[in-house]
């Protein structure tokens, strides 16, 4: 995994890619190859929310995970 916080350990989501303290950023995999989204938090305390609740625990219940899946792998 690239350069990013202690968390990475605890990460469940396959779409996750790696996530900044210092920017407040978590970036997950893109839609297409090569490309990623990379969220922006207004607070800390934020982003860290979405690490524990999302990242590392209920990732199938995050928007990203879905849209992710649902543009990648479209239920046939």
């Amino acid at each position: 995994m690239p350069d990013g916080s202690w968390r990475q350990a605890d990460i469940l989501c396959p779409f996750y890619r790696d996530d900044n303290p210092r920017q407040k950023t978590i970036s997950c995999e893109g839609v297409f190859s090569r490309a990623s989204l990379t969220n922006r938090f207004q607070r800390q305390r934020e982003r860290e929310m979405q690490l524990n609740l999302f990242c590392a625990d209920q990732y199938r219940k995050c928007e990203i995970f879905r849209a992710i899946m649902e543009a990648k792998y479209p239920e046939e």
